[in-house]
């Protein structure tokens, strides 16, 4: 995750410099530097170390610089004279509040907040601090407790957050990871699940289920545990964090060179539909799901306990089965007399009630999305040419599109005035 890591450092820098109108160019290019880190999809030190780190777009000499002190010394400079003065999470929370630099700075040096701790204490005297936020806010008596209550929400939401990773991030490594285990001749067959198979848009590991050759109609422990430490040896892999033997699986969860933990699950073709049920999650809706089978005698040692398929119901052919075969899972819903519900929808929210009466509603994919209304071109701060839009247009067989370029009153979004639109 350092792509993502340095690129919150560069907005962070940015954040707090705004108000230093000398700044304002360099500001600019730290800007886009951040975007092009966080939307690079190879590790920023593959980049640098192969000497192409100046060729990305919006990597001027201002940027690479902070970026190579950082490479090369784990830190930067300016950052860290500035994290003496505001610590990094209410830096953060400047961004995600949405209540403006002017406004959290001066609740900040107002009230000496040093850390966010200090906030939150106080938050407790709301009244002060909605005076603070009140001011230049047209008059209206409630903006001040009205801005308290959202920056309450923001405090909550960061700390909900804290220690997880935006999915779409994740995913960048996952090919990674697909080649190394293609490469392990005991593997049959593995998906990822948990977070990432409901697409939650944060994650907070990676889960993978596994399914060896060997393990079919019984469970061999000792090659599970060997196959867990050959999967220890992947180039990926940094140490082993801890381990789980339970009486149907095993699994071992792993630091790894991404910045995120990995979670291997050993499975086996007998409980391969309830293991992809129940590692996928989410725990609220498994609970449901267990209620549901209890009352219909579906349940024996702690789980949901459906074994074989209908006659309808068939594997893959070939020798590495279809991971992700819905019809896997479709066998435990039709036995509870439930619509099959998508891994997306589970997260008791209400669906469980809908597949009772079959209404659940059917997913919107790509194919349904028809174009783009918001999009940023080099003009203003986007970071790829017009061409590779045109590209990824007739790829995604868009009908329409539009250019939302800023405006000038935009200086760090590279706002057009009227003589550059034109």
């Amino acid at each position: 995750m350092i792509n993502l890591k340095l690129a919150n450092i560069l907005i962070d820098i940015v954040e707090i410099k705004k108000s230093s109108p000398g700044d304002k160019k360099m500001l600019l290019s730290l800007t886009k530097a951040a975007r092009t880190l966080r939307d690079a999809p190879e590790s920023i030190e593959k980049i640098y170390s192969s000497g192409k780190l100046k060729g990305l777009t919006g990597m001027d000499e201002q940027a690479y610089k902070l970026i190579k002190e950082y490479l090369d010394t784990g830190g930067i400079g300016l950052y860290e004279e500035l994290k003496s003065k505001y610590s990094e999470n209410l830096i953060r929370l400047v961004r995600i509040s949405g209540l403006g630099k002017k406004r959290m700075f001066k609740i900040y040096d107002t009230f000496n907040i040093k850390s966010l701790e200090d906030l939150k204490d106080k938050l407790v005297d709301n009244h002060r601090i909605a005076g603070v936020l009140e001011e230049g806010s047209s008059g209206e008596n409630k903006a001040g407790e009205s801005y308290t209550e959202r920056l309450k929400q923001s405090i909550d939401y960061m700390e909900s957050i804290r220690g997880m990773f935006p999915r779409w991030k994740v995913e960048t490594y996952l090919n990674e990871i697909k080649n190394s285990l293609y490469k392990i001749k005991d593997i049959k067959r593995f998906l990822f699940v948990g977070s990432l198979r409901r697409k939650r848009s944060i994650v907070e590991d990676i889960d993978i289920l596994i399914q060896p050759y060997f393990n079919n109609m019984s469970y061999d422990f000792e090659r599970s545990k060997k196959l867990l430490g050959g999967i220890q040896s992947l180039n990926f892999i940094k140490r082993l964090l801890s381990s789980d033997i339970r009486k149907e699986n095993i699994s071992a969860k792993f630091e790894t060179v991404f910045g995120i933990e990995v979670e291997f699950i050993i499975s086996s073709a007998r409980n391969w539909d309830v293991d992809m049920l129940y590692t996928t999650g989410s725990k609220k809706h498994i609970k449901k799901l267990e209620k549901i089978a209890q009352k219909k005698g579906y349940f024996k040692s702690g789980r949901i306990n459906i074994t074989g398929f209908p006659k309808n119901i068939r594997e893959g052919t070939g020798n590495y089965l279809p991971a992700d075969g819905n019809f896997y899972e479709k066998n435990i819903y039709s036995r509870l007399d439930l619509q099959y519900i998508p891994p997306e929808l589970r997260e008791d929210l209400g669906e469980i009630e809908l597949a009772e009466n079959f209404l659940v509603p059917s997913l919107l994919t790509m194919k349904d999305i028809k174009g783009d209304l918001h999009i940023h071109s080099r003009w203003s701060d986007g970071i790829i040419s017009l061409d590779d839009m045109i590209e990824r247009i007739k790829k995604f067989n868009y009908e329409y599109i539009a250019i939302t370029d800023h405006s000038v009153n935009n200086y760090y979004g590279r706002g057009l005035d009227a003589k550059r639109v034109q």
